[in-house]
């Protein structure tokens, strides 16, 4: 593998995300899609991906909140974290801009995009609505 196709999957990752899109990787060979994307098939291990639009939406499964965090993340502390399992199974982790308070098990989400960061930094989950 290539470090080209590495770079490749990363930038077009980050590079959709600034433009508030969620992607990942479909499987040629096999049809398995990835979230975050690889540039490798984690179930048939085949370099034959491409690049696709993901639905953002899905649920909470777990998160913590950080009281104590990296120097870019010093002035937002505490914030929480979580795991979100999207709809087609995948699961990201990010940051989770609700209230503790409103956090529970299962809580429908979706994507969102800080404008403030760059990259994958600037996914979040917030509280999905109705219709979203």
């Amino acid at each position: 593998m290539t470090e080209d196709r590495i770079n490749r999957v990363i930038e077009k990752y980050e590079e959709e995300i600034n433009n508030n899109k969620l992607t990942g990787v479909k499987c040629q060979s096999c049809g398995h899609v990835m979230v975050p994307p690889r540039p490798v098939c984690r179930q048939c291990r085949s370099p034959d991906v491409e690049i696709v639009p993901i639905d953002g939406r899905g649920k909470l499964l777990t998160w913590t909140i950080i009281h104590v965090g990296p120097p870019s993340y010093e002035n937002q502390v505490p914030y929480t974290v979580g795991i979100v399992e999207l709809e087609n199974g995948e699961r990201l982790t990010g940051i989770v801009d609700i209230p503790a308070t409103e956090l529970t098990y299962d809580l429908p989400v979706v994507a969102d995009f800080d404008a403030e960061r760059e990259g994958a930094a600037r996914l979040r989950w917030k509280k999905a609505v109705s219709g979203q």
